[in-house]
């Protein structure tokens, strides 16, 4: 986190021994970049291009080449970041298909980039073969809310053509974010809906009670109304003894608020 690179350097420092025995490409790079912000350029060098290395054994692999290329992007290393998306061979697949990368670029303003592997890089869905899906970036729905959320109606449109998915509800969303910017907080109509759904919980059930808040603090987040999820995230479900989570648990329910109010959708960050 800025702000804070003494106290970052003091941990890296000490997790030496462990970060020796790294060998997940994703891990080498996410060293790498912490190295280099923290201005430790050798140590970050020799990180690197062990990164380099392992992803160079597999371009179809996006789970290692991902973070690498959005290592490099971090530090200014477009040039390098490109060679390594360029690289590749297919498109990210598994959870989120990339997504959370997609809102990395949008937050850096590099719309090209992204209508460029929505709309170059992609190969179209085909309706009339529903299981053979084509290769398309950023083939999730949460795709569709990201570029909402951003203001990018005519990149909404282009994802909606590519895999052949109605955005006609979004758009109009999307058209006003890019004419009035994000909203810095929750609107009138939002603050009085948020306001009965959280009064009708009094009612319910205690189990359904944990879960309908959950459902209630999300909602908060997605408009965000961070005094209305901090209210509601006592009515949660903690986490039970045996340390099993659900997307009704208080951390889980927690880490999706975190994850909404910072970026504007609900996904991982890295």
């Amino acid at each position: 986190m800025p702000g804070f690179d003494a106290e970052a350097a003091a941990v890296l420092s000490h997790a030496d021994n462990d970060l020796a025995d790294v060998s997940d490409a994703a891990d080498m790079a996410a060293v790498a970049g912490a190295c280099a912000v923290l201005g430790q350029h050798d140590r970050s060098e020799r990180w690197f291009a062990s990164a380099r290395e392992a992803v160079d054994a597999d371009r179809s692999n996006w789970e290692v080449r991902l973070p690498l290329v959005w290592a490099l992007t971090e530090c200014g290393r477009e040039r390098e970041a490109r060679v390594v998306l360029d690289e590749s061979v297919g498109t990210p697949v598994g959870r989120y298909h990339g997504v959370p990368w997609l809102v990395c670029l949008l937050r850096r303003g590099e719309t090209d980039l992204v209508r460029e592997l929505i709309g170059e890089r992609s190969e179209p869905n085909d309706p009339e073969q529903p299981h053979a899906y084509g290769v398309r970036w950023f083939d999730d729905w949460t795709a569709a809310r990201a570029l909402t959320g951003y203001g990018q109606p005519d990149l909404l449109r282009l994802w909606g053509d590519i895999n052949w998915a109605s955005v006609r509800d979004d758009l109009p969303v999307a058209e006003r974010i890019a004419a009035e910017g994000r909203p810095a907080g929750p609107t009138d109509d939002q603050l009085t809906d948020i306001a009965a759904q959280h009064a009708g919980l009094a009612k319910l059930p205690k189990a359904t009670k944990r879960r309908e808040s959950a459902q209630v603090a999300r909602a908060a987040a997605a408009c965000g109304h961070v005094t209305a999820v901090l209210d509601l995230l006592p009515e949660t479900g903690d986490p039970d003894k045996y340390g099993g989570l659900d997307s009704n648990m208080r951390t889980w329910v927690t880490l999706s608020a975190l994850r909404t109010i910072a970026i504007g959708v609900d996904v991982d960050v890295w």
